[in-house]
């Protein structure tokens, strides 16, 4: 059994060969961290002095990286793949702006992997289509929040809804769910 490092380095844990609570080592799993990776009160990351800017990985599982000058925000680190997404545009992100990875890995921040979203709607309704093209292999079918299968839009009813945005109901499901539940015929 092997596991990561805790400091985000990604690199393999040894597995401990006893157990030794204080460090947090149990006999036969994965070490916390690497061998002088992360000491008990040691600086982590970019605010240890040794710290050279290396690429982390933060808890979600998006990579990180040192921030060279983030005067807005004031923080140590930032996301990779906002950094590539504003070196891409050549300027920075509009505030509402989300970044998209097409394979849906967060740590591929390739050139063909990563897509500047104007908001979250957008970037929610990519999602969307992905889900469908692969579920169905037509990326405009929805799917019906009754029966959970999929349909092609131009058969289903389409129902706005009070907090914005809609949804697609089969026609046979969308009635049954109206109608009120008891022995009535």
């Amino acid at each position: 059994m092997t596991g990561l490092c805790r400091c985000g380095c990604g690199r393999p844990a040894a597995v401990a060969q006893l157990t030794r609570r204080k460090l947090g080592h149990v006999k036969g799993e994965p070490v916390p961290y690497i061998s002088g990776h992360n000491p008990k009160g040691q600086k982590k990351g970019p605010l240890s002095p040794k710290w050279k800017g290396e690429r982390i990985v933060a808890g979600p599982g998006y990579a990180m990286v040192a921030a060279s000058t983030d005067a807005d925000t004031g923080r140590a680190r930032v996301y990779e793949h906002r950094v590539l997404a504003e070196r891409a545009l050549r300027k920075p992100l509009p505030p509402r702006a989300e970044v998209h990875h097409v394979d849906g890995d967060g740590l591929n921040n390739g050139k063909g992997n990563i897509v500047v979203c104007e908001n979250r709607a957008y970037h929610m309704l990519l999602h969307q289509r992905q889900r469908a093209l692969e579920a169905t292999g037509y990326a405009s079918w929805r799917k019906c929040p009754y029966c959970k299968r999929w349909g092609d839009p131009s058969t289903m009813n389409r129902q706005r809804r009070s907090g914005g945005g809609e949804r697609y109901v089969h026609p046979g499901c969308g009635h049954r769910a109206s109608r009120p539940s008891g022995g009535e015929a």
